[in-house]
């Protein structure tokens, strides 16, 4: 993760909207889980797409809910990634109206 992110630390704590205390401690403990919106975004500020953010959430016991409002959100913001990186999966995968988050 830490070669994904091309910036300096503090840029990247700031892009993630976290203090320089909390990432310490994730690096310093290697039994520490993040909570679901930390490892969310530092999955956002890693600029990941939404196949490697589930499998990011997955190492802290996480994932993104078809159901949970705020998870379609994350999910939609990841898409948006996956567009502008050009690996995006274009209309595969829609349900009702929407991409299903399980692909």
């Amino acid at each position: 993760m830490r070669e994904r992110f091309n910036g300096a630390r503090k840029a990247f704590y700031e892009t993630a909207s976290l203090d320089r205390q909390l990432i310490s401690k994730m690096i310093s403990y290697e039994g520490y889980t993040p909570s679901k919106e930390t490892a969310i975004a530092i999955a956002l500020a890693a600029r990941l797409t939404l196949l490697e953010a589930q499998d990011f959430l997955s190492i802290s016991g996480y994932a993104l809910s078809d159901s949970l409002p705020v998870d379609i959100v994350h999910a939609a913001c990841f898409r948006n990634q996956d567009l502008r990186a050009g690996t995006g999966a274009g209309a595969a995968g829609r349900v009702r109206g929407r991409k299903s988050l399980n692909r």
